[in-house]
C-alpha cells in the first residue's frame, strides 16, 4: 500500500485524465488518495466496475468529491454512484451513464453538456429523454444503447424534431427494440449517423429517416449480412446512393450464429446474396467506402463495389477502404500516409 501511495509522487501533477477499475483486489484507500491528489487538475475520469456491490466508504468519499475542472466523466457497466455525478454535472461537457433516471432529474443541472452516452432499458425514460432533449442547445452528440423490446404503439409520436443532434449513434441488442422508435424521429442538424444492430433493421423505416435526413454526411452500419435478403439489400444501398451530401459510408458485415463448421460456406453464400454495394456507384457525393468483415474473407470480389471505386488502402486483411479519388500510383501501401491517417480519423470520429 505505502508503495503505491509512494508512487503518486513520480506521477506527473498535472495529469488530467484517468481511467480506473474497480475489483475485490482494488486498494479502495489508495484510489480514495489518487483522486484527492489530482483533484484539481483532472478534466477526465473514466470508472469502471463489474460487480454491482460497493465498498461503503468509496461510496461516502464519492458523494463528497468534485473535481472543479472535470468535463468528460464515463460511469459504467455497473457501477451506481449517482451523487458523484451530481457534483459535477454544471460544468460536464460528455457523460456516459447507463442510468438515465437520475439524470433525467438532474437535467436542469446539464448547463454545458455536448455529449451523452446513455443506455436504456425502459420505454418511459427514452420518451422522457424526447419531451427535454431540444433544451440543451449545446448537446449535439447523442449515443444510444437500447436494450427494450416492446413500445407502445398508441404513445408514438412520429413529428417530434430535435434541432440540435448532429452525431447520433444506435446501439441496439433486440429484435423489434426502441431504435425503431427513434427511426420515427427527425434530426434536422444530423450530419453523422452510425447504426449498430445485432438483429435486422426494419428498412420500411430506416429508408423513411434516410429520405428525411438528406443532409447525412458520414454513415456507419453494423449489420449481420443475414435476414437482409437481395430486394432489401438493393433497396437500402439505393436509398444511400440517393443521399446527397454523403460523402463517407463504412459498413461492418458480418454473420451471427453460425456452427463453426459451415462458416466459411454460409458467409460466402451470404457475401454472394448481398447487393448493399450495388448502386454505391452512383452516388455523386460519395468519395470514401470502408469495408469490415468480422473475419477475414477470400471473397472479396463479391463485396467489392463497382467503379469508379478503387481499393485505396487497407489496414487489416479484413478491414478495405475504397475510394474514387486518383492517384498516380495504385500501390495501396505507397498512399500519402498523412491522407490515410485523415480518412481513418474520418471514420473512426
Amino acid at each position: 500500500m505505502n508503495k503505491w501511495i509512494n508512487s503518486i509522487d513520480l506521477i506527473p501533477p498535472q495529469l488530467e485524465h484517468i481511467d480506473i477499475y474497480i475489483d475485490h483486489t482494488n486498494s479502495n484507500r489508495f484510489i480514495m488518495i489518487f483522486l484527492q491528489h489530482f483533484q484539481y487538475t483532472l478534466r477526465s475520469i473514466k470508472i469502471r466496475k463489474l460487480e454491482t456491490d460497493m465498498d461503503t466508504e468509496l461510496i461516502k468519499f464519492s458523494n463528497n468529491y468534485h473535481a472543479p475542472n472535470l468535463v468528460k466523466l464515463k460511469i459504467f457497466p455497473y457501477l451506481y454512484i449517482p451523487q458523484f455525478a451530481n457534483n459535477h454535472f454544471n460544468h460536464l461537457k460528455s457523460l456516459t451513464v447507463n442510468r438515465v433516471q437520475n439524470l433525467l432529474e438532474n437535467w436542469v443541472q446539464l448547463k454545458q453538456i455536448e455529449k451523452l452516452q446513455l443506455t436504456f432499458y425502459e420505454a418511459n425514460l427514452l420518451y422522457s429523454l424526447f419531451e427535454v432533449l431540444n433544451e440543451k442547445s449545446h448537446l449535439n452528440h447523442l449515443d444510444i444503447q437500447v436494450f427494450s423490446v416492446i413500445y407502445p404503439q398508441d404513445n408514438l409520436i412520429h413529428d417530434q424534431i430535435f434541432h440540435y443532434i448532429v452525431h447520433l449513434k444506435i446501439r441496439s441488442f433486440l429484435k423489434d427494440s426502441l431504435r425503431n422508435l427513434i427511426f420515427l424521429k427527425n434530426f434536422p442538424s444530423l450530419r453523422d449517423l452510425r447504426i449498430y444492430s445485432e438483429n435486422d433493421l426494419d428498412l420500411s423505416l430506416f429508408n423513411s429517416f434516410l429520405e428525411r435526413h438528406q443532409q447525412l454526411v458520414k454513415l456507419h452500419l453494423d449489420l449481420p449480412l443475414r435476414p437482409l435478403n437481395i430486394g432489401e439489400s438493393k433497396e437500402l444501398s439505393k436509398s444511400i446512393s440517393l443521399l446527397p451530401s454523403l460523402v463517407y459510408l463504412s459498413l461492418f458485415l458480418y454473420e451471427k450464429d453460425i456452427d463453426k463448421n459451415n462458416f466459411i460456406f454460409i458467409l460466402s453464400f451470404s457475401l454472394k446474396m448481398t447487393k448493399i454495394l450495388s448502386s454505391l456507384h452512383q452516388s455523386e457525393t460519395l468519395d470514401f467506402i470502408k469495408i469490415k468483415f468480422k473475419t477475414h474473407t477470400k471473397n472479396l470480389q463479391l463485396v467489392t463495389p463497382s467503379p469508379p471505386f478503387k481499393i485505396f488502402d487497407f489496414v487489416t486483411p479484413s478491414t478495405y477502404l475504397y475510394t474514387k479519388m486518383d492517384f498516380q500510383n495504385d500501390q495501396p501501401n505507397e498512399k500519402p500516409k498523412s491522407l490515410i491517417s485523415y480518412i481513418y480519423n474520418i471514420f473512426n470520429k
